[in-house]
């Protein structure tokens, strides 16, 4: 199965019920919208629309604090 978008992150998460591979994947689509779709072992599950961080550009695709990255928020003084 060929994937669309660019790979962002990869990461296996141990459950009860075995192991699921993770994928998060870019994707932009005509007229430059952005979407964020997520593969558990080889398979499409979700999607959805794409956050930037504010300070530095970077694609949010973990911890963020509002509208900005960890490390953006955290350089600034903020922390959850």
């Amino acid at each position: 199965m060929i994937k669309s978008g660019w790979l962002l992150d990869a990461f296996t998460l141990d459950t009860e019920g075995g192991e699921i591979q993770g994928e998060i994947r870019l994707v932009r689509v005509p007229g430059g919208a952005e979407f964020l779709w997520h593969y558990e072992n080889g398979r499409h599950v979700r999607t959805h629309p794409a956050r930037r961080c504010t300070g530095c550009e970077e694609v949010i695709v973990s911890s963020h604090i509002g509208s900005r990255c960890y490390e953006c928020a955290t350089a600034d003084g903020l922390s959850f």
